[in-house]
């Protein structure tokens, strides 16, 4: 783990706990992550960036208020970041139910801390894949979206393995415009082969 992806990542704690919160935010703070934390959801959810690197913790009980209300909450945000249960009321149904929602870990407290940072540790790392490969994503969909009608046309018939022959006359256009558009759509689209567009398939 890079001290870069440390400063940029965020570890977000939701506690109802005084302690819990201060034991949580001096522990994590001393491995070097950067640290939020809040005593009720709707704190967290006005300071809660779903798009930064990092992780979530949360307690199953938050006064009156449940976690998985909050699990619910970042997938309906389609969150980049994992997020760990802890409780000290623990019971297998609860647990299967915050895995199903995507908890990367359910833990019951007391946690022991070398456990909780590795964990951590994981989870910030695995946020920073999925930002990697969102930003990718995005990357491509607007590639693609910068072609034309027709050459999208022609980049579809090419993955469908058609040669320029067959794509002039399913287009009737001439062999010489359908170059023309392979090598404008390769240029926009940054690939040097047919099979490099494959990722670009409608």
């Amino acid at each position: 783990m890079t001290e870069t992806l440390y400063g940029q990542s965020t570890v977000y704690v939701v506690d109802d706990d005084e302690g819990v919160r201060a034991s949580l935010c001096y522990l994590l703070s001393k491995a070097g992550w950067q640290v939020q934390t809040f005593a009720n959801i709707e704190s967290f959810q006005k300071s809660f960036d779903p798009d930064r690197i990092g992780c979530c913790i949360f307690d199953l009980r938050i006064g009156e208020e449940n976690g998985i209300d909050l699990a619910h909450y970042l997938n309906s945000l389609n969150s980049i970041q994992p997020f760990i249960f802890l409780t000290g009321f623990g019971t297998i149904s609860v647990a299967v139910e915050s895995m199903k929602l995507g908890a990367s870990h359910f833990l019951e407290k007391p946690v022991d801390s070398t456990t909780l940072l590795t964990l951590v540790q994981e989870a910030v790392f695995n946020s920073s894949q999925s930002a990697n490969q969102r930003v990718l994503r995005f990357d491509l969909i607007e590639r693609r979206n910068s072609l034309s009608v027709r050459e999208r046309e022609v980049m579809n018939l090419l993955i469908e393995g058609m040669l320029s022959k067959q794509i002039a006359a399913k287009l009737g256009i001439s062999c010489k415009t359908v170059e023309v558009h392979k090598t404008n759509l390769k240029r926009k689209l940054g690939v040097r082969s047919t099979v490099e567009l494959l990722k670009y398939r409608d």
